[in-house]
């Protein structure tokens, strides 16, 4: 098939539109997926940006309730005896049990050293012959003294009238 002078110039007319209209498809196209990416990396940024946002703002709250709380960081400090205090608690529980005239034994077990995280025990055993009223005063006495104690093992006999009691637990320490 010859091509004629018509065709000819057709050809040349409208294939530079045609190719023109290819770039333009082409590059709409590229532009089209690079936008979505653009798109995507904003809002993730932004993600990103609320995350540091709320960070920020939830540090200074901190900072401001710390300030209103460093005047009671001594008292916090102190709620838990030392170690070296921790040693009175036997002769305390003694003189909480003369006073309800009970029979008593004490002794320490093993002992954890207080952390930055978690404050320091002492295991202890107490041996108690006693009537059930003055077994509740006794143990009230313990409730109300400076001591934060965890019983952690509680066994009582009854002997006639009295109870036979056998105390396990911890004295906790700063």
């Amino acid at each position: 098939m010859k091509l004629t002078a018509f065709h000819k110039a057709l050809m040349t007319a409208v294939l530079p539109y045609l190719g023109v209209i290819i770039v333009v498809v082409v590059l709409i196209f590229w532009l089209k997926g690079d936008i979505k990416d653009k798109t995507n990396k904003i809002s993730l940024l932004k993600a990103n940006f609320l995350t540091l946002s709320n960070s920020i703002s939830s540090l200074s709250a901190l900072r401001s309730e710390y300030e209103l709380a460093k005047p009671h960081f001594s008292l916090l400090e102190n709620i838990l005896p030392s170690r070296d205090e921790v040693i009175s608690f036997a002769k305390d529980t003694e003189s909480y049990a003369r006073k309800e005239q009970m029979g008593f034994g004490f002794s320490f077990g093993n002992e954890t050293k207080s952390t930055v995280s978690e404050p320091g025990t002492i295991d202890f055993r107490m041996g108690i012959q006693a009537s059930y009223p003055s077994l509740i005063s006794f143990l009230k006495d313990i409730e109300k003294s400076r001591y934060l104690v965890n019983f952690t093992n509680f066994e009582a006999t009854k002997k006639g009238f009295d109870y036979d009691v056998t105390i396990n637990g911890q004295v906790f320490s700063r």
